[in-house]
């Protein structure tokens, strides 16, 4: 068995060393292309990251990130409380409105009478009758619960009162 002599291999095959280190060399200049590439971009990933903040280190931005969630957590929570006050205040107030104009009387025309019914979330509200005729006009307002009214409903009243409630 004859030993491996490195020293006497390269004084015996030149060329042939010679062109497996550039190969290798080859080799290597191109991984390092390769890897200088994969830093510029990770350093473009990075300065994304970093843009707009203060923090110089990953742990600083993420504790800023984290402080940037909390205050908008709280921020959404008031709005949700908000936004409660506002739907009650909206399902008080009158929403539907239906209107019917028609004529009370044969000898007037024009349809100058009225049925006005104003209505709220749930219903509830009023109903207001206006006959106009030629000796003058008369006003008549019945209180609304649920759509329905403890006193009698005129036919146009009770079309206003539908028209109202059909808008929601």
């Amino acid at each position: 068995m004859s030993n491996f002599n490195l020293i006497q291999y390269i004084q015996q095959n030149p060329l042939k060393v010679v062109f497996f280190l550039s190969v290798v060399k080859i080799v290597l200049i191109l991984w390092l292309v390769w890897v200088e590439w994969q830093v510029i971009a990770l350093k473009k990933r990075l300065k994304i990251f970093f843009k707009g903040s203060q923090a110089g280190d990953l742990e600083g931005v993420i504790a800023a990130g984290a402080e940037k969630i909390k205050a908008l957590e709280n921020a959404v929570a008031d709005l949700y409380g908000k936004n409660e006050i506002v739907d009650k205040i909206a399902r008080a107030g009158l929403q539907k409105v239906g209107l019917l104009r028609f004529n009370a009387f044969k000898d007037v025309g024009g349809d100058q009478s009225f049925a006005l019914a104003l209505l709220d979330y749930q219903n509830n509200g009023a109903v207001i009758l206006s006959l106009f005729g030629r000796e003058g006009i008369r006003v008549y307002a019945k209180a609304i619960k649920n759509g329905k009214s403890e006193y009698n409903l005129a036919e146009e009243e009770e079309k206003a009162i539908r028209e109202a409630m059909e808008k929601f």
